[in-house]
């Protein structure tokens, strides 16, 4: 999903309703902050790994991303 598709669904909703991911294996997470990401497809793709990888540098087959990230802040 790109910034524009995001945004335009996102316009959907009441600006105060919040904006979860998954917890690390149950339940879900308050988005805390936007991580922005160097990525590039993951070598050994299987279905407990992601699509996609995280690299320092930009190359060919590298492309620019934004992490919705999460985190228990209970704990």
């Amino acid at each position: 999903m790109t910034v524009a598709q995001l945004l335009k669904q996102l316009e959907q909703h009441d600006s105060d309703t919040k904006v979860v991911v998954r917890g690390y294996e149950d339940g879900f997470n308050e988005v805390t902050q936007l991580k922005t990401h160097i990525l590039k497809p993951h070598p050994d793709v299987t279905d407990y790994y992601g699509e996609f990888i995280d690299v320092e540098l930009e190359s060919e087959t590298t492309f620019k991303a934004i992490e919705l990230f999460g985190k228990n802040n209970k704990l």
